[in-house]
């Protein structure tokens, strides 16, 4: 076990990757999409009346809207994250398949808010 954690670490401190786990290190992933320019078709943010908390509406470009529905077929019953830099912020479990393209994010942080969304206007 010691010996698997530290060239985990290794892996880490060498490559910039966690052992095991796809390259998702850099950049907003939300599952296994990349949050970018290339893939997301657009965004919205505002607040949520009831809950007066922080909302992130975001549509994706069609051929990864499919990816997403079958991303998230896999995700049903399960949480799915949305990370940044590797730091997972919100972890919302699905209760049905996404279908439509869109995702709804709500409560993020304003400040991780923002480095979601400046990993959006970014190519890919």
């Amino acid at each position: 076990m010691t010996f698997l954690r530290a060239a985990c670490l290794a892996s880490l401190s060498v490559l910039g990757t966690s052992c095991g786990e796809p390259e998702r290190q850099a950049g907003a992933w939300f599952g296994n999409i990349k949050l970018c320019a290339g893939n997301v078709e657009n965004y919205r943010r505002s607040i949520d009346r009831p809950t007066q908390l922080p909302v992130l509406r975001v549509a994706f470009r069609k051929n990864v809207a499919r990816q997403l529905e079958e991303m998230s077929r896999d995700f049903v019953g399960k949480p799915i994250a949305l990370r940044v830099n590797g730091e997972e912020l919100v972890a919302p479990t699905l209760i049905e398949p996404l279908t439509e393209g869109k995702v709804e994010l709500l409560g993020l942080e304003p400040d991780r808010l923002v480095d979601v969304i400046a990993y959006m206007d970014r190519p890919c």
